[in-house]
């Protein structure tokens, strides 16, 4: 039951990282030249990076934690 929450949990982070990063992009090429939205692109690409590690990495956290623990 855990493990099957953990996955869905895993999979609905990694989609929506995956749509701020296209969001991140889209806001990269179309900021012109303006290093106040080329930086907040870049924190968008970032966040979205770090989200899609832990998204990916869940299931594998749990089932280390979970093995520690019993």
């Amino acid at each position: 039951m855990v493990q099957k929450f953990i996955s869905v949990l895993g999979y609905v982070v990694v989609t929506i990282s995956i749509i701020i990063m296209i969001w991140g992009g889209i806001l990269y090429a179309t900021a012109a030249g303006d290093e106040q939205k080329t930086s907040k692109a870049r924190k968008a690409i970032i966040g979205a990076i770090i989200g899609l590690a832990i998204g990916l990495l869940a299931p594998a956290i749990v089932k280390y934690v979970a093995s520690a623990l019993l």
